[in-house]
């Protein structure tokens, strides 16, 4: 989020530091896995999808989204903390402790249940950070992989009932510090004038608001399932470490 001073909010997570243009500040709160949770679950659960998935033509992930599209939404009733790298969570709360974790699993479950609960979790995870945020946004630009998944874009805006656009072109972090370095070096005037000539939207997604209203009710028991779990993860850590 680009803001015109810091905050003096008081939420203990994210980061604010100062923008690349004079006299604006970012303020982040980045979750620490996104699509590196999918990537997990399917070489940890999954390694069969990518045989099959070339059997039909397709790349693991086209397969994937064919067979989540067909799970309702809320997953039957599994959920997904996205908490999966050792260091733990630090947005929008800070716990190295905390771990990720499927509830809500039962012998009726299925792997198209697990995959889709991964992919809304990630989603329910974008909606806690951006709802710790100080100031409300009405349209948000993602990019990285996940961004090449049509269905997982259409599940952001639809979870966060906001546009979600995306960009053209790839290694997006790359193209800041060269576009960085072309401003200082003269090449463009301002970056008003390097994002005009360098940056160009690809696809605008806009929520179904009955949907977000669907996802809502989940994303309660998401938050719900983690503050639940939070003492747990302490006495995990005692239990490995004693």
């Amino acid at each position: 989020m680009v803001i015109d001073k810091p905050c003096s909010d008081q939420i203990v997570a994210g980061m604010t530091v100062t923008h690349a243009v004079e006299g604006k500040w970012l303020r982040l709160m980045a979750s620490l896995a996104g699509a590196p949770n999918l990537e997990w679950v399917i070489d940890t659960f999954g390694k069969d999808l990518y045989q099959t998935a070339e059997k039909e033509g397709l790349s693991v992930y086209e397969y994937i989204e064919k067979l989540i599209q067909q799970v309702p939404i809320g997953s039957r009733g599994i959920i997904y903390h996205p908490y999966l790298l050792a260091g733990g969570e630090r947005a929008p709360f800070v716990n190295p402790y905390a771990r990720a974790s499927f509830t809500g699993l039962s012998s009726g479950h299925t792997l198209a249940d697990i995959l889709r609960a991964c992919y809304e979790g990630v989603a329910y995870a974008m909606l806690d950070c951006y709802s710790h945020m100080p100031l409300s946004v009405a349209k948000i630009t993602v990019c990285g992989g996940g961004a090449k998944s049509g269905l997982w874009c259409q599940m952001f805006s639809d979870v966060l009932g906001k546009t979600i656009v995306t960009v053209k072109g790839e290694e997006l972090g790359a193209k800041g510090a060269a576009m960085n370095n072309a401003v200082v070096q003269g090449f463009f005037k301002d970056y008003e004038q390097a994002v005009a000539n360098t940056v160009e939207a690809d696809s605008f997604f806009e929520p179904d608001l009955n949907k977000t209203k669907e996802y809502s009710k989940f994303y309660n028991l998401y938050k719900h399932t983690y503050e639940a779990l939070e003492s747990s993860w302490r006495i995990r850590e005692k239990a490995l470490n004693d």
